[in-house]
């Protein structure tokens, strides 16, 4: 069917096993024949996986409130290859002050970060997607943050 939503679905690929894990027995829509390399199992014992990306981003997002309550301050516009944001917040009870900023290449080459002068001496790196501490330039779809918190 044409217009038939299962055109775009394909069964759940849970790992590189007969039917992927999906099921007993054949099922109805087709797998995707990259079922053996791309699957939940692989996802799962991959350290550098994007499942492993998520969990990192998630727990960051629960355990520092200026992700969800800072305000937002967009660094770089309308710039297609480069995203760059700061966001602060300051916590109502102990005072103290905290910056995030965000830095990161959307591009398949080597690309300088305007903004990274930003990045003070007391920030501390909280996740990065390149082992090491992030230079001026980044590499390709490179992506850091960095927090400071300052006392009240």
């Amino acid at each position: 069917d044409a217009i038939g939503r299962d055109n775009a679905r394909t069964p759940m690929q849970w790992d590189a096993g007969p039917r992927a894990g999906f099921s007993a027995t054949t099922p109805w829509i087709a797998l995707n024949a990259n079922h053996i390399e791309i699957n939940a199992a692989e996802q799962l014992a991959r350290p550098d996986s994007p499942f492993h990306c998520y969990r990192q981003l998630i727990a960051l997002r629960k355990a520092h409130p200026v992700i969800r309550h800072g305000n937002f301050e967009l660094l770089d516009g309308d710039d297609p290859e480069r995203i760059s944001y700061r966001r602060h917040w300051q916590d109502p009870a102990s005072g103290e002050r905290h910056t995030l900023l965000l830095l990161a290449n959307l591009t398949a080459n080597p690309l300088p970060m305007p903004h990274f002068d930003k990045v003070a001496d007391e920030m501390r790196l909280l996740l990065a997607n390149y082992p090491g501490e992030p230079l001026p330039l980044f590499a390709p779809y490179q992506c850091a943050i960095w927090l400071r918190v300052d006392q009240g």
